[in-house]
């Protein structure tokens, strides 16, 4: 059995447009009780300033040291999720409004990273585009939050376009527009949740249940420790939800396999005073809650490159390759992109024949490219 620590920093709930904390860090420490208690009670005897309870904030500020000990200590004992919200909140926007128009060809575009490319360049361009993004993403936010599918789709209507809207933007418009009643059955769906619709934008519960898949890769049944939040309380019954990693059952995650993890008992919530471990994990997110911020310069970028090792696989962040039309898979997906809109101006089938659409980008493409390297 493993001793999971769960514990975050830069939580925000549904509200993932907060400029002042861009990052969302969940960070998981398997570690024995007794040697969590061991660890922190060597914290608190080295600093001489911690009574009641460790905080990796402060600690970080006044003891870099301790710190640095502390991850020497946790090797291969340590998983962290980092989370751009702006780009979680582009992908919600992906999966609510984009995604249920494209069902039933989902599994085939998800193979050519689709989804990616959509959702980079849309992020590239709302970093890039600060008015049109707040009102943007804001209110699609707020009408999540609030159920609004009208509101929400007056938002998507193609003719509230303007000058400064992107190609890209503009395009996926005119798709939500033309098919606007699919995003509405979508939405329904979302309606049926109940209490937890709420929490339909938060991260922090499907960041909790990556980083116990990733623990329960090995077969180990799990006892889960977590600092308690709202938003976890509130969805507890569905991260409670989960099968036997002895029966084979796996879920893919951005083309890795974790296998559904099993748990010796609910998951815990607790106060982090209560829970040694908590504390460490609690020290492990903030500290790389520091790192990913902006404005922290060299110190970030070697500390996150030091511990690149303990990133979980499902980070969500950007990877401008998605969108670098030098490559075959962007340049796939910018023609995939451009043909479905041409179809949705000229009222024609939006899946026929995708393949071909493939198919031509490849053969296509070393001319495209040879023409890139002229300019």
């Amino acid at each position: 059995m493993y001793t999971i620590y769960c514990d975050e920093s830069g939580f925000t709930g549904n509200n993932l447009s907060s400029d002042p904390q861009p990052f969302f860090i969940y960070a998981s420490v398997n570690l024995d009780p007794a040697e969590a208690s061991a660890l922190v009670h060597e914290i608190r005897n080295s600093a001489k300033r911690f009574n009641k309870e460790l905080k990796g904030s402060q600690l970080i500020r006044t003891c870099p040291s301790l710190v640095n000990t502390l991850f020497q200590s946790l090797q291969g004992r340590v998983s962290v999720l980092i989370v751009d919200k702006i780009y979680a909140l582009t992908a919600k926007f992906f999966e609510f409004m984009i995604a249920p128009i494209l069902h039933p060809l989902m599994h085939f575009l998800q193979a050519s990273s689709f989804h990616h490319f959509v959702i980079t360049t849309l992020y590239a361009y709302f970093k890039t585009n600060e008015q049109t993004a707040n009102h943007f993403l804001r209110t699609f936010e707020a009408c999540m939050r609030e159920y609004n599918p009208d509101r929400l789709l007056a938002l998507l209507d193609h003719g509230s376009e303007t000058d400064e809207t992107s190609e890209m933007l503009a395009g996926i418009r005119r798709l939500c527009h033309t098919y606007q009643h699919q995003i509405r059955e979508a939405l329904a769906d979302i309606q049926n949740l109940g209490g937890v619709r709420k929490w339909i934008l938060d991260i922090s519960m499907p960041s909790l249940a990556s980083s116990l898949m990733y623990w329960g890769k090995d077969g180990m049944p799990l006892r889960v420790y977590c600092d308690y939040n709202k938003a976890l309380q509130e969805q507890y019954d569905l991260i409670n939800f989960m099968t036997d990693c002895s029966k084979g059952t796996s879920i893919i995650l951005d083309g890795v396999s974790f296998p559904l993890y099993s748990l010796v008992e609910p998951i815990h919530l607790v106060d982090s005073k209560q829970e040694p471990g908590v504390q460490l994990a609690d020290i492990v997110a903030s500290a790389f809650g520091a790192a990913s911020r902006s404005g922290e310069g060299a110190w970030g970028d070697a500390f996150l490159h030091q511990h690149a090792a303990l990133l979980h696989p499902a980070c969500m962040m950007v990877n401008v390759e998605h969108m670098d039309l030098s490559l075959l898979p962007a340049y796939t997906n910018r023609r995939i992109f451009d043909e479905l809109i041409r179809r949705v101006a000229t009222d024609n089938d939006l899946f026929a024949d995708l393949e071909f659409v493939i198919t031509q980008a490849h053969a296509d493409f070393p001319a495209w490219h040879a023409l890139l390297n002229q300019i």
